[in-house]
């Protein structure tokens, strides 16, 4: 089973798109960015093809069908599905017989130029039946009689044993026919990437927290058979987004992190720092706890939109890689202003030392 990076993946489908379009399997514990990356994938290659990329819904059926000149994408939760809503449904026909009349999804996806059909939470599913269907879908590219286009490629996604307690194994035959990734949990800063491209206004004390306890992203295995929530890096995701937008209850902390890294969260951002008092004396930054640090750098980002924080930057500029995290946890602007008054040896060697610090990482 080959291992492959959750940034990796976008790339791969698509490479794997354009070379004949095997049937592929993504394996990996949940919240890691699985359907994240299928919808990316499928976004490039509807822009290599120069076609719209269409989330299908019952909405744009007859549309897709009319003007089959796009890239469908269809999200099917495995969990949450009848064999019918695969295999269509049974009417009776002229002499005698019952024919399965397709489900709208099938129809468009056997039309439509390109498409990619995503089995989520395969591994899950519970009934036989469900799973019968599934697994013929993967490897015929059919639903029921229904062909689909041979611009079509399926993807399936699912939990591993290892990280979900109801995740069942796959079929021997079933799984020699497919291409399987086992999909790797995203560092903090591949997900901190993610963040700043995909949304830019976040919450920022989450990275902050996460690069001082990087094991929390993702919680073991073991604490996941609870009813609690658990941190994942989708709840983390979710709570970045809801703080920014000034929602900061204890409740939705332990509800989206779980009872352990909740407490653990709220504590952090509840850290009381001096920014004045270290505004004015830099040097009493050294002799601050991590956490009291990170709090201080955030407040102090903050701050740089709307007063003069250069005798604390030029503070840094002895310390790169505090430097380095703070440039991240300021706006592009205010960061390039701070750049632009830096002496050209510091920002040499400040891109030098990020460099090297990003390749450790990895």
């Amino acid at each position: 089973m080959s291992h492959v990076r959750i940034p990796e993946i976008p790339m791969l489908i698509k490479s794997l798109y354009f070379a004949g379009r095997p049937s592929l399997l993504i394996l990996g514990p949940p919240g890691i960015g699985k359907s994240e990356s299928v919808r990316a994938a499928a976004a490039a290659v509807a822009k290599e093809l120069g076609l719209p990329l269409v989330e299908y819904s019952d909405d744009v059926y007859l549309d897709v069908v009319k003007n089959p000149e796009v890239c469908l994408l269809v999200d099917l939760r495995l969990t949450e599905v009848e064999p019918a809503d695969i295999v269509g449904v049974p009417r009776p026909v002229d002499g005698g017989a019952v024919q399965y009349f397709p489900q709208a999804w099938a129809k468009a996806l056997s039309k439509a130029k390109c498409g990619f059909l995503f089995l989520d939470e395969l591994t899950n599913v519970q009934r036989d039946d469900v799973a019968a269907v599934a697994y013929k879908l993967l490897l015929e590219k059919k639903a029921g009689f229904t062909k689909f286009s041979e611009g079509a490629m399926v993807v399936a996604a699912g939990n591993d044993p290892e990280t979900s307690p109801i995740a069942r194994p796959l079929p021997a035959p079933l799984i020699n026919r497919v291409v399987v990734l086992k999909a790797e949990p995203p560092t903090v800063e591949e997900w901190y990437q993610y963040m700043a491209e995909r949304h830019g206004d976040f919450d920022k004390r989450t990275y902050l927290y996460l690069t001082l306890y990087p094991e929390d992203l993702l919680e073991k295995a073991a604490s996941l058979e609870t009813v609690n929530n658990f941190a994942t890096p989708r709840s983390w995701t979710t709570l970045a987004l809801l703080l920014a937008r000034g929602v900061e209850s204890p409740d939705v902390i332990y509800g989206l992190l779980g009872p352990a890294v909740g407490a653990k969260f709220k504590a952090f951002i509840s850290t009381k720092v001096d920014v004045e008092d270290v505004l004015s004396n830099p040097q009493k930054f050294d002799g601050l706890k991590p956490d009291e640090r990170l709090i201080l750098l955030h407040e102090v980002a903050r701050a740089a939109e709307h007063r003069d924080v250069s005798k604390f930057v030029e503070f840094l500029q002895g310390r790169m890689e505090w430097l380095i995290l703070f440039l991240r946890l300021v706006k592009r602007d205010v960061a390039a202003k701070l750049l632009s008054a830096m002496p050209h040896e510091v920002v040499t060697r400040l891109y030098k030392v990020a460099t090297i610090v990003e390749k450790l990482k990895k």
